[in-house]
């Protein structure tokens, strides 16, 4: 087997170097893998970050001027992966040492996997909390939430990529692309400590940012110019039903029709786990389209050095 590991991250010095030993450490490990390489796609970091990468004898693809998104990141790494394995993994994730071998079974009958998540919750670099089994994996099961980490055969993506203009929701869209064809399988086996120093008491200033949060919508569009909205709507359900109670309570306030008054009950219905997230996204929800609206009508570039070249990029 050969894999090329994509690496994507912004200002993750603290956690870089192991991010890196790690991934060299589990290919040590396992004698399946006969070559890899390990490709680093760095955001414009501020810290040591890209002097970190050039200490490893990796592929390193530094965005030095214009957008950036983590799916710009993945777009970028896949862009440039030379092997027919992908290993996508987050700057702040450290790969579990055994998880080569004991996802092989589960890679060879599936082709693309998730496994499960071992959370580390920082404030001021310090751990205050551990979740071991993050995702509660006991068994395989098709996955219908991804995050960072992925591995999958580039056959299943060869010709599909990350849309770079996604902010949020990116793996959602990425994963819709192929939703009909192929399905991500989520495995019982421990993947990747994550790292988790973005904590915040309160999201409201992504919901105000006129163009954070709006990823679902992106992905909408993306997915009705595209031709894969209907894998959209199995992937986004409960945004599909913010974006309907957001219609009908505004319809509500703005005519009176007391059916409107239905939009409670449907966030209710979406999950007690989700009643906030549900909430903001119907009260935002004509606010974010608006700024979507304005967005695309907008022209987005980066300029990225790779192998000494210097490349600028219409996104």
């Amino acid at each position: 087997m050969n894999i090329s590991f994509i690496i994507i991250g912004k200002n993750t010095s603290k956690t870089l170097d192991t991010c890196i030993t790690s991934l060299q450490d589990a290919v040590l490990n396992t004698p399946i893998v006969s070559e890899y390489e390990i490709i680093y796609v760095d955001s414009k970091s501020t810290d040591d970050s890209v002097k970190i990468a050039k200490k490893y004898d990796i592929e390193l693809v530094k965005i030095i001027n214009g957008y950036t998104t983590a799916s710009l990141g993945r777009y970028l790494g896949k862009k440039y992966a030379k092997y027919n394995n992908f290993v996508f993994i987050d700057s702040d994730m450290y790969l579990d040492i055994n998880w080569l071998n004991n996802s092989l079974e589960y890679y060879e009958k599936y082709g693309a996997i998730i496994g499960e998540r071992h959370e580390k919750l920082y404030k001021n670099d310090i751990v205050f909390q551990e979740i071991p089994y993050f995702y509660g994996i006991e068994k395989v099961e098709i996955a219908t939430n991804i995050g960072g980490f992925l591995m999958i055969k580039k056959e299943i993506i060869e010709d599909i990529n990350y849309s770079p203009i996604i902010k949020n929701e990116e793996e959602k869209d990425f994963y819709s692309k192929f939703l009909d064809k192929n399905k991500i399988y989520k495995i019982p086996e421990k993947a990747y400590i994550h790292n988790n120093r973005n904590l915040s008491a309160s999201r409201i200033k992504d919901y105000l940012h006129p163009f954070s949060k709006n990823g679902y919508i992106l992905s909408l569009y993306n997915s009705i110019k595209s031709h894969y909205f209907l894998n959209y709507i199995t992937l986004q359900k409960n945004y599909v039903l913010s974006m309907f109670v957001s219609i009908l309570f505004y319809t509500f306030l703005l005519t009176g029709y007391y059916i409107g008054l239905v939009s409670i009950l449907l966030i209710v219905l979406n999950g007690k786990k989700r009643i906030k997230g549900s909430l903001m996204t119907a009260l935002f929800f004509p606010y974010k389209l608006i700024m979507t609206l304005v967005m695309i009508n907008k022209k987005y570039s980066c300029k990225y050095i790779y192998k000494k070249e210097t490349i600028c990029l219409d996104i």
